[in-house]
């Protein structure tokens, strides 16, 4: 768990934070926000990427902005995001934040460590969860 929060704060320093292009006071700023993880995905998961994604989620984050939201939500799961130990796809995420820009909207991402991956399981065999 340690490696992906890593990874996620190495690849925000990367440019995969978002940069708005107008300038907010950090002081103003009040985040109105919808939750939207790309097209019709439900939480936690991102959208899978399709040759339609860019333009279909554009869509999306348009009419969010036109109906006065300034935020999008969106989840990182650690199992979609690390299938294999030490492979990371980020490349939704990477989208998503892409477009969000692109229209004026600011990403608030949010961890889910719950949802380890299957090799966690089989490499560590007491890190199952137990109720």
């Amino acid at each position: 768990m340690f490696t992906i929060l890593m990874i996620l704060m190495l690849a925000s320093s990367m440019g995969f934070s978002q940069t708005v292009a107008k300038k907010e006071s950090s002081e103003n700023f009040l985040p109105l926000s919808v939750w939207y993880s790309g097209g019709k995905a439900r939480a936690p998961m991102l959208s899978p990427i399709t040759e339609n994604s860019a333009a279909e989620w554009r869509i999306d984050l348009q009419k969010i902005k036109k109906l006065g939201f300034n935020t999008v939500r969106t989840w990182v799961e650690w199992a979609s995001c690390e299938p294999r130990e030490g492979q990371y796809n980020f490349e939704n995420l990477k989208l998503l934040c892409e477009l969000a820009n692109e229209v004026g909207l600011k990403v608030f991402i949010q961890m889910y460590v719950d949802s380890a991956p299957d090799w966690v399981g089989k490499k560590y065999h007491d890190s199952h969860f137990e109720a």
